[in-house]
């Protein structure tokens, strides 16, 4: 008996910097806002959409609908590669092709660009919906992860209300393609995103799995103290 409860993660609290961790778990869950951001600006376009390519019926649907076939294929194997090469670097991948992509489709001369464009930006904010709070549950202490993890879904529902707010500050009715500003407008958190990725820490638990105690050790300290850290790894370890 002894035995077994000893492979069980201890429950036990200890104290850390709350303040360091919210706001590292908030610049992983931009890749959450950019998800709601990029998923809600399409209503306030399909107008100008419409009128600018002349899509009608089928064709108007599939514009809309290849978003999130996009987002379906972002899913799959995004967690190989974050397995592989860590969180942080497919986040950064991501918010990489985030920029890259508000250009495409801010950009795009025709409807069959707009499509592909829109089908690679879904395929981001998809891997994103997958490794953004995979990060957070896995740099947050054990018993604060599910508040936390909890800033990814908030910050889904602020990027459609600043969508909403885009489409409302771009949308020129005298101006078809009034449309490409609402989808340039998320150059601003796409890039705030990339930038900001580059200061946060690998999260421990991949870390330890690299085989790189020492690094997730530093990390940790940046979190807690002593107690926490030797809790947190010796927890990782048993799961």
């Amino acid at each position: 008996m002894q035995h077994l409860t000893s492979k069980v993660p201890s429950t036990e609290k200890h104290p850390y910097n709350k303040l360091y961790v919210i706001s590292i778990s908030l610049v992983a869950a931009m890749g959450g806002l950019l998800f709601g951001f990029d998923l809600g600006i399409i209503t306030g376009a399909i107008p100008f959409i419409s009128k600018q390519f002349n899509l009608h019926g089928f064709a108007l649907g599939w514009v809309v609908a290849i978003f999130e076939l996009g987002c379906m294929a972002g899913t799959l194997g995004i967690a190989w590669f974050a397995n592989r090469y860590g969180r942080k670097k497919v986040m950064i991948f991501n918010s990489f092709l985030l920029i890259v992509t508000a250009l495409g489709v801010a950009m795009a001369p025709s409807s069959a660009l707009f499509c592909f464009w829109r089908f690679i930006q879904g395929a981001s904010v998809g891997a994103a919906s997958v490794v953004s709070p995979m990060y957070i549950a896995e740099i947050s202490p054990a018993h604060s992860r599910g508040k936390l993890v909890s800033l990814n879904q908030l910050t889904i529902v602020v990027g459609i209300l600043l969508a909403t707010i885009s489409g409302f500050i771009f949308g020129d009715p005298n101006n078809n393609e009034s449309w490409r500003l609402m989808f340039g407008s998320a150059l601003i958190p796409a890039v705030l995103f990339f930038v900001c990725i580059f200061f946060i820490p690998e999260t421990p638990r991949w870390l330890i799995k690299a085989n790189r105690e020492a690094d997730a050790h530093r990390v940790l300290l940046k979190i807690g103290e002593n107690d926490f850290i030797e809790k947190e790894m010796s927890d990782i370890k048993i799961t």
